[in-house]
């Protein structure tokens, strides 16, 4: 339609009613209602919070009414709709948003609305997690970590992880349920974020150098959203700077290559051209027990040498300097790297079947059970191998560490270069000569008694010597006198009377035996090493050996031989002796002038009998007097100081006269010295000296097993070995007595039942003793598991008699009778029906709660019960037990 552009005039009333409505006129009329004018901006916000919306309206009217529309949501909660804001709770969202549409119409009074819409944007929210705790820290340090995580929703779960050093949360679990001094902010209507903080503790491992660890906080949300922290905190390890020092020597090893083990690590260093090396090292606090061992390596000429020195551990190594944490071999002689202390290594990983100890319990007790005189001996073997160009590695021994823990190679060694030769003798007195290899150590005598060591076999007698304080001493049974300058002791045999022995001359007449007379004229003791009371030194005895006039006349052999001779010995020491101890009431088990008695029965010459006493049972009144129990003899006693001096007579020695000095008290057993003089018996009127176990008692009451603690194991408590070696009684309620011995036959570190000597027999109390039998039948052989009792077959051979002489917790002091029946087990022309060998010493048994080895089942127990027990009767038993019929 096109629009009228001409003018039209208006008529006179509707130009009245213009000007009125335009006011134009003075004249009211009525009032124009309008529509509200409203507006409304699009709006972001964040899930799970409270949204608020806010219109602009404005209008000519006072009352306008408000009605939101917003669209169903899931999640979403209205909490206000009828004002000029909307009000409501986001819903949770899982993609990144979520845009609602809203809408809203005002309403005036007047009727008159109008509507506008909006978007609002719900935007996903991530936790925010942050870590606070130290920058740097320590091992074996607890470390607080103290952590916030916000956000938008409720924070379900949050988890904890670690890298580079392992930790331990002092909770169980690193679950957020679980963790401490978790805080939880309550969340009311208007605020922005749900936060939950705290702190969580952990312990720091060990590490063997500084390490970073990293912390990582995981929290996840209500609808899964996810959110990590990482915190870097450097860790330091704890350590101790330490420097060694020592000497590679034979004299030296020059430029050795050194390597110093500290347990698995490693460090090597080189020596210099007089066999010095320096280590400096950073000793961490979990290798301070481990086990120190130096390695030398000779190179060139020297390239066959290889020494050792096992020490100890670092931190007893660090205990034992003298020089704050720089260790020289002046204060700890062990780190340098000799033929002693590879000697020494060589022993231990023989004792320990060719392994390294790894602890320092098993160290020190391998190393106290080595013999130093062995060590000498076999550091001299060594000495030679690397400085005595006559000598020659065996075949296939590249070294002289290969050497001396080869069995087969240094038996061919020692062959070559035997311990009388020039060579060995040459070597011993260089290494002697050497302060390098044996430390300087004064001798305190008179202060201190010396004597060669204890044997280990029941006072089993071995050669002794006694410095007493006086300056005077004895060797076996000959006197003299001594003074001391150092670490050596020089003495003078006294007129003695000379030793008779044969030699056998050849002559161009014939083979012909003539009598030789040893006189002893001087010695000199040089001290090689001591620890604790335990000394080692070589003993050089010059002697006199006289032939008669007539045997040098006849045969043409020398008048007198002047020779020298020596022995490396180990013996102990003992402070001030104090004085023996009253006797009056008491039982003492002490060790007698040996009885050893042969019994011939009528008809039956060929094989007598025979008793044997090392040690008796002494019981002792008030009166001066007492009895010997199993000689059944009556006795004298006084004591004189340090001595208890007793004299009785039996019809074997004759009248002995014995004084004993007791000098080691120490655990089950005490240690005597014990001197005695016979006038029948083989010493005649001579000095005889010796050490034996003893044992004092309070009372002379006799103590008797109680039949219902018998059943057990039991063991004798010096038995336990790093080998595999053992000897036990197992005894059953049943009165059943079974007696094992085990030996590693294959070397293999294990115990099949091939290598258990199983015998049979029962045990029951009689008079108060526990006694044991042992069956075998007449041909020689064991019974089976079954077989307890005599029959045609099998017979009782041996009974062992237990009498209780003392009790401490599961150790029982005992008196024990060995008692071969010989004639149960052979019944011939030869042998009589009473023929029988007893044998009697002291004991301490010790009761066990398990075997003390592992049996390995590949063989059942009966397979062994006819095991051949291979003994000769020609065996003649004297004053040395003989293996042959297991006198253990």
């Amino acid at each position: 339609m096109k629009k009228n552009n001409k003018l039209k005039l208006l008529t006179p009333i509707a130009s009245a009613l213009l000007l009125v409505a335009c006011g134009g006129s003075s004249s009211s009329g009525p009032e124009v209602n309008t529509a509200p004018v409203l507006n409304i901006e699009n709006l972001n916000a964040v899930e799970s919070q409270i949204v608020s919306l806010k219109a602009n309206a404005t209008d000519d009217s006072s009352g306008l009414s408000y009605a939101w529309s917003v669209p169903t949501v899931e999640g979403l909660e209205l909490l206000e709709t009828n004002t000029d804001t909307l009000l409501f709770k986001a819903p949770s969202v899982t993609e990144d948003k979520l845009d609602i549409n809203v809408s809203l119409t005002v309403t005036d009074s007047g009727g008159l609305s109008a509507t506008e819409s909006a978007i609002i944007t719900i935007n996903n929210d991530i936790p925010v997690v942050s870590i606070s705790g130290p920058e740097n820290t320590f091992e074996k340090e607890t470390v607080s970590l103290d952590f916030e995580i916000s956000g938008a929703n409720e924070i379900l779960n949050f988890e904890w992880a670690f890298e580079g050093v392992n930790v331990n949360l002092q909770e169980k679990s690193i679950n957020s349920k679980n963790i401490q001094n978790v805080n939880r902010a309550s969340t009311e209507i208007g605020s922005s974020y749900k936060v939950v903080g705290g702190s969580t503790d952990i312990d720091i491992l060990s590490i063997a150098k500084p390490t970073n660890l990293i912390a990582t906080l995981t929290a996840t949300d209500m609808d899964g959203d996810v959110a990590t922290y990482s915190k870097t905190i450097l860790v330091n390890n704890i350590f101790e700077e330490v420097t060694l020092t020592g000497l590679v020597t034979d004299a030296p090893i020059a430029n050795a290559d050194v390597t110093i083990f500290i347990g698995m690590r490693e460090v090597k260093v080189k020596a210099d051209s007089n066999g010095q090396y320096i280590a400096y090292l950073e000793v961490d606090d979990d290798e301070m027990t481990s086990l120190v061992k130096i390695a030398g390596t000779g190179v060139g000429e020297q390239g066959g040498t290889e020494l050792v020195s096992l020490i100890g551990s670092v931190g007893e190594l660090i205990e034992a300097s003298k020089e704050g944490n720089e260790f020289l071999s002046d204060n700890n002689f062990e780190l340098n790297v000799t033929n002693i202390t590879t000697a020494e290594y060589a022993l231990i990983l023989d004792a320990n079947k060719g392994v390294e100890p790894t602890t320092s319990e098993d160290f020190n007790k391998l190393s106290a059970e080595v013999d130093p005189s062995e060590v000498i001996k076999l550091a001299t073997f060594i000495k030679i191998a690397i400085d005595f160009p006559e000598s020659e590695l065996p075949e296939g021994i590249e070294s002289t560490l290969d050497l001396v823990t080869s069995a087969d190679a240094l038996n061919e060694f020692k062959q070559d270069f035997p311990e009388d030769s020039d060579i060995y003798t040459d070597a011993l007195a260089e290494i002697i000569a050497d302060p390098m290899l044996i430390k300087p150590q004064e001798i305190a005598v008179p202060n201190i008694l010396y004597t060669s060591a204890i044997p280990s076999n029941f006072n089993a007698e071995s050669s002794q010597t006694w410095l007493f304080n006086d300056g005077t001493g004895a060797y076996n049974n000959k006197t003299f006198t001594y003074t001391v300058d150092g670490n050596v002791i020089s003495g003078q045999f006294s007129e003695n009377e000379a030793t008779l022995s044969y030699r056998i001359v050849n002559t161009a007449d014939g083979t012909f035996e003539v009598e030789q007379r040893t006189n002893f004229n001087s010695f000199e003791m040089i001290l090689l090493s001591k620890s604790d009371n335990i000394i080692t030194y070589m003993y050089e005895i010059t002697s006199t050996k006289s032939h008669l006039q007539e045997d040098v006349d006849n045969y043409g052999i020398e008048a007198e031989i002047v020779s020298t001779w020596y022995e490396i010995e180990t013996a102990i020491t003992q402070e001030e002796i104090d004085n023996f101890p009253d006797m009056n009431g008491k039982t003492a088990v002490l060790p007698i002038a040996e009885y050893y008695k042969k019994i011939y029965h009528e008809g039956y010459s060929y094989y007598p009998s025979s008793k044997l006493v090392n040690d008796d049972k002494f019981v002792f009144y008030s009166n001066g007097t007492g009895r010997l129990d199993y000689l059944d003899v009556e006795f004298t006693w006084l004591i004189e100081g340090t001595s208890l001096n007793i004299n009785y007579e039996e019809d074997v020695n004759g009248f002995v006269n014995a004084s004993y000095t007791l000098f080691d008290k120490e655990g089950l057993l005490d240690k005597v010295y014990f001197n005695y003089s016979t006038s029948l018996g083989e010493f005649g009127s001579k000095y005889h000296g010796t050490t034996g176990d003893a044992k004092i008692f309070e009372t002379n009451k006799p103590l008797e097993w109680a039949s219902n603690d018998i059943a057990g194991i039991y063991i004798y408590p010096h038995s336990e070995q790093t080998r595999l070696d053992f000897f036990w009684f197992e005894l059953d309620e049943n009165g059943n007595a079974n007696t094992l011995s085990t030996s590693d036959d294959n070397l293999d570190g294990l115990i099949t039942r091939d290598e258990v000597y199983f015998q049979y027999g029962t045990w029951r109390i009689e008079d108060g003793k526990l006694k044991i039998t042992r069956l075998r039948s007449i041909n020689g052989y064991n019974p089976d598991i079954e077989q307890r009792t005599e029959n045609e077959e099998y017979k009782i051979y041996h009974e062992r008699t237990w009498d209780l002489i003392n009790k401490q917790g599961n150790n029982f002091t005992i008196m024990n009778t060995h008692n071969f029946m010989w004639g149960n087990l052979y019944q011939d022309e030869y042998t009589s029906p009473n023929q029988e060998d007893v044998y009697i010493d002291y004991r301490v048994m010790q009761k066990i709660d398990i075997a003390p080895v592992e049996i390995h089942k590949e063989l059942s127990s009966k397979s062994l019960g006819s095991k051949k027990f291979d003994i000769s009767k020609q065996t003649v038993i004297t004053n040395q037990y003989s293996k042959d019929v297991n006198l253990k």
